[in-house]
């Protein structure tokens, strides 16, 4: 079953969350009997006729339980990669000034909350530390396109938040009424349909262009080539699973007649016992054929060869989709140079891992630090992407324009090896070099001067004049 056609049957959830549930189902009945009446939490949601039916479907996109689970091989390798970087980060807090200048705040609630690990009444322990909520947090962002965090505070009726509460975003389902986002259905416990208001949680996302109220990732659009690269991977699984024997047409002489099915099944099964190439009784040994029979092997290596080519073309591709260089994954074959590899690491940090980190901070700080702190307050992951790096590639790529350095001279400072065209400008095919003297045409250095050089009768009739 490919990534399309695979459908999962939700598996049992953790019991902890069950208490966490049943408070916040209470905290939906105290909306219902004072608060937001007027929202309309009250009675079931309501969906505009033009979104009604697609909040219950994914249309072309594979089921979030189904991403989830198919997070394997090359993309697994390549969202842990993300992850582990974002997970990495630090965060503070920084406090917007009159003058538009930010500082640090030390030790800021936001933060010192979110790296405790204080326990809960009962003595037991945060199910997750900072660090891996934002790593979870990454591979949900990069798989299935959102992530959620439920605040927990400590009442009922508090505004305060104590800790955070990472979600599967397949259990999570957003309640759209008017075109708003009003609350989520927390697909724990069976028949639940409470609603929680959108303010106990905080919902990072990537909007599907196809619906504007569900998410979309990485890897949903790339189901098709995920799916090819899957079943070349499965097919290579089993050529070697099943001792890797080539595959064999037995061609019997004319006037032959093909043996009855239970002559043939114990044919298959003799054969299998004696040739398996781990587990037969004879393997190594050449093989016998009953008279009258011709094996004729195919070319099973140009079929291997083949698959193995599939499968670094879609390893390429998926890591393409994820932004991730090779030499980030360890792989150094592409760039040999420690130069070569922290460029990379830039390009990497740029395009792949600041994405996340934006999306994050913007969440955090609309949904959570600027509603209970005020919008002085900023939350963000410290500086990773270095400047001077960003510097140092436009000043390359502008010293080759110009012409300022040859490719060898910038390569022999990134410690590369030089190549055989290296020691040349870059130049376009007129360019000449200037080189402070005045060209001479074919009449002379100065064609409307008295002395113009050229013609020997010329030169006497302008010594006339």
């Amino acid at each position: 079953m490919g990534l399309f056609s695979k459908v999962f049957k939700p598996s049992e959830e953790v019991n902890m969350l069950r208490e966490e549930v049943s408070a916040l189902k209470s905290l939906a009945r105290e909306f219902r009997e004072f608060a937001d009446i007027s929202r309309g939490l009250t009675s079931e949601p309501v969906f505009p006729d033009a979104m009604g039916p697609e909040i219950t479907s994914r249309g072309n996109q594979p089921e979030v339980s189904t991403l989830l689970r198919e997070q394997k091989g090359t993309v697994d390798t390549a969202i842990n990669a993300v992850a582990d970087r974002v997970s990495d980060l630090n965060l503070e807090v920084v406090k917007v000034m009159r003058g538009g200048e930010s500082r640090v705040v030390e030790k800021h609630p936001a933060v010192v909350m979110m790296k405790q690990t204080k326990p809960r009444a009962d003595g037991a322990l945060p199910l997750h530390n900072l660090r891996q909520q934002l790593r979870l947090t990454t591979q949900y962002m990069l798989g299935p396109g959102e992530a959620y965090w439920l605040k927990i505070r400590d009442g009922l009726l508090s505004n305060v938040t104590r800790r955070f509460m990472v979600l599967r975003p397949d259990m999570v389902k957003p309640v759209v009424r008017s075109g708003l986002v009003i609350g989520y259905i927390l697909d724990v416990i069976e028949d639940n349909n409470e609603i929680i208001p959108a303010s106990e949680f905080i919902r990072m996302w990537y909007p599907d262009p196809s619906n504007l109220y569900l998410a979309r990732g990485a890897l949903g659009p790339q189901a098709i080539e995920y799916d090819s690269r899957k079943f070349a991977a499965q097919h290579s699984k089993s050529h070697f699973q099943h001792d890797a024997s080539p595959r064999v047409v037995l061609e019997s002489e004319a006037g032959s007649t093909m043996p009855d099915d239970a002559t043939q099944r114990r044919s298959d099964k003799a054969w299998n016992d004696a040739y398996n190439g781990r587990a037969g009784a004879s393997r190594g040994n050449p093989a016998r054929l009953p008279p009258g029979w011709k094996a004729h092997v195919l070319d099973l290596d140009r079929g291997e060869e083949i698959t193995i080519k599939i499968l670094d073309h879609f390893d390429k591709h998926m890591l393409r989709t994820f932004k991730v260089p090779r030499s980030v994954l360890g792989d150094v074959s592409d760039a040999p140079a420690r130069a070569a590899a922290e460029v990379n690491q830039y390009v990497f940090d740029l395009y792949a891992v600041s994405p996340v980190t934006s999306m994050i901070e913007d969440s955090l700080n609309e949904q959570w630090i600027v509603p209970e702190f005020g919008p002085e307050y900023r939350i963000q992951f410290q500086e990773f992407v270095s400047k001077d790096k960003e510097f140092e590639l436009r000043r390359d790529e502008s010293d080759i324009q110009n012409k300022i350095r040859a490719p060898d001279e910038i390569r022999e400072a990134r410690r590369w090896k030089k190549s055989s065209w290296g020691h040349l400008p870059v130049a376009k095919k007129n360019d000449r070099p200037y080189t402070g003297e005045i060209e001479k045409t074919e009449i002379g250095v100065d064609p409307l001067g008295l002395k113009a050089k050229g013609d020997k009768d010329k030169d006497d009739e302008d010594e006339d004049k």
